[in-house]
C-alpha cells in the first residue's frame, strides 16, 4: 500500500511539468526542444534512483509511470500512437529502461568489489548451472525476498565467478 502512495504522489507531482511542456508547445517551441525538456524534466525524474524503488513496484505503479509517459507523448505528437511516438524520436519505452538502467546496476556493482553493494551479493558456487564457470543465486523462499533487487537481476544476468 506504501508503494502505491508514493508512486500516486510521485506522477501527480509531474503534472505541473506536463502543464509546462503544454505551454511550451503553444509558444512554439519546436519538437526537438519538447523532447529535450521531456527527457531532462519529466523522464529523468521518473526514472531517477528506479534501482532502489523498482523492486517494490507492481503491474498498477507501472501503468502509472506509464501513463506519466503517454501523456507526454500526447503532447509531444498528438497525432502518432503512444509506440510509434518513442519510435518517431527515438525514445525507449519507461518500463524497458528502467529494467535495463537497474540490470547495468547490478553488474557494475557485481564486477566492482570495492563496491559498498557487492558484499549483499553472495554467489553460491556449490549449484553450477549447465555454462561451467556461471553459477547462480541461492533458491528464494520468500514473495519479498523475490523482489530484493539482487535476487531479481542475478537471474536475469550472465556472471561468471
Amino acid at each position: 500500500m506504501e508503494e502505491k502512495i508514493f508512486i500516486g504522489l510521485y506522477t501527480e507531482s509531474l503534472a505541473s511539468r506536463h502543464y509546462a511542456m503544454r505551454q511550451l508547445k503553444q509558444l512554439g517551441l519546436k519538437s526537438s526542444g519538447l523532447k529535450l525538456f521531456y527527457s531532462s524534466n519529466i523522464r529523468s525524474q521518473l526514472t531517477y534512483t528506479c534501482q532502489a524503488w523498482s523492486g517494490l513496484m507492481n503491474d498498477n505503479s507501472m501503468t502509472q509511470i506509464t501513463g506519466v509517459e503517454k501523456a507526454a507523448m500526447r503532447i509531444l505528437n498528438p497525432d502518432l500512437e503512444y509506440e510509434n511516438c518513442l519510435q518517431t524520436y527515438h525514445i525507449p519505452q519507461i518500463d524497458g529502461y528502467i529494467d535495463q538502467q537497474c540490470q547495468n546496476h547490478y553488474q557494475k556493482t557485481l564486477l566492482n568489489t570495492t563496491h559498498p553493494l557487492n558484499k549483499n551479493i553472495v554467489l553460491n558456487t556449490n549449484r553450477k548451472t549447465r555454462a561451467s564457470s556461471a553459477v547462480r543465486m541461492p533458491l528464494c523462499w520468500t514473495e519479498k525476498l523475490k523482489k530484493n533487487f539482487f535476487f531479481n537481476y542475478a537471474n536475469c544476468s550472465r556472471y561468471s565467478t
